[in-house]
């Protein structure tokens, strides 16, 4: 006579643990950017304070365009 699945249901078994992957180079290069170029910031962490974000929201559009030209070295 068998077991009852209603009355002994049979346990889960966990599935087998898998392998992390492991991390991807071009996240790694742009770390590898980024921490210099936060290093030479005035200010690295002034998008943090609440100041900034109103700040930003106050900025007209075209700010926004000519800060990344200036960022980029493309001043006209």
């Amino acid at each position: 006579m068998g077991r009852n699945p209603a009355v002994f249901p049979e346990p889960e078994v966990p599935a087998p643990r898998t392998r992390a992957r492991p991390v991807r180079l071009d996240y790694l290069v742009f770390l590898w950017a980024f921490v210099p170029w936060l290093y030479r910031q005035a200010d690295p962490f002034r998008w943090l304070h609440p100041s900034s974000w109103r700040l930003a929201s106050l900025r007209s559009p075209g700010a926004v365009d000519r800060r990344v030209r200036e960022f980029l070295g493309l001043q006209v």
